[in-house]
């Protein structure tokens, strides 16, 4: 069994201390027959599983440090949000957490992009890498900004507040985030120096080789020849 470095025991610590809220957040809920604190802290429990339920099933295996900064970021919105009312409680909650899922979401459109290069075996100058993550992450957070308008007019919810203000701002801060990140993803395109990010690429490469090995059969093409 391969030992772990601290800085995995750590992520482990922060993911089980997530959970652990969590799962208090469950047997709180029941205590006090508050169902739809059960039923949100149970679903925000169970997507915290989701990463690992894709490893087991060989889809893709994601480093650590996007489990736990999925964990978090269902913990902090869910959660703490909208069940003990953060937004209304902190009024820069909401824009934290959009900033935040924007960098995220804008690295994992740099992985996507890396994995499509290496599979086509081609090449993309530092501009398009950034203008690309920073596209993706805006994609996102635009269908985000649309679900939320739909779950309102159809449920009746009051997720966007105050209204056009509020979709405009999280866009806004969306873009601020998303831009930081692809910046990121620009200079660590051109330059591959160490860093955070440099370590992510390397442990997503390491758990994934097949996605950037373009000689060897995917996963569905082996089911087909199956």
């Amino acid at each position: 069994m391969t030992a772990q470095s601290p800085l995995a025991r750590r992520e482990q610590g922060v993911l089980l201390i997530a959970r652990g809220i969590l799962i208090m957040g469950v047997l709180s809920g029941a205590f006090d027959q508050s169902w739809m604190t059960v039923f949100v802290a149970g679903l925000s429990l169970a997507l915290t599983f989701l990463p690992a339920l894709l490893r087991r099933w060989r889809v893709i295996d994601l480093p650590l440090a996007f489990e736990v900064a999925g964990a978090l970021f269902v913990l902090a919105s869910l959660f703490l949000g909208e069940i003990h009312g953060w937004y209304t409680r902190f009024w820069w909650w909401d824009l934290l957490l959009h900033a935040t899922s924007a960098m995220v979401f804008a690295i994992a459109g740099y992985l996507i992009l890396t994995i499509l290069l290496q599979a086509t075996r081609g090449h993309a100058s530092p501009w398009v890498v950034g203008i690309f993550t920073v596209s993706f992450a805006l994609a996102i957070g635009t269908v985000w900004e649309m679900t939320e308008y739909l779950i309102d007019i159809s449920l009746g919810t009051n997720m966007q507040r105050s209204g056009l203000t509020d979709t405009m701002t999280d866009l806004m801060v969306d873009t601020a985030g998303a831009v930081i990140a692809g910046i990121a993803a620009g200079i660590h395109s051109r330059d591959r120096a160490n860093g955070w990010l440099e370590r992510l690429w390397r442990a997503f490469y390491t758990r994934n080789p097949w996605f950037f090995r373009p000689d060897k059969p995917t996963r569905m093409q082996d089911k087909k020849r199956a």
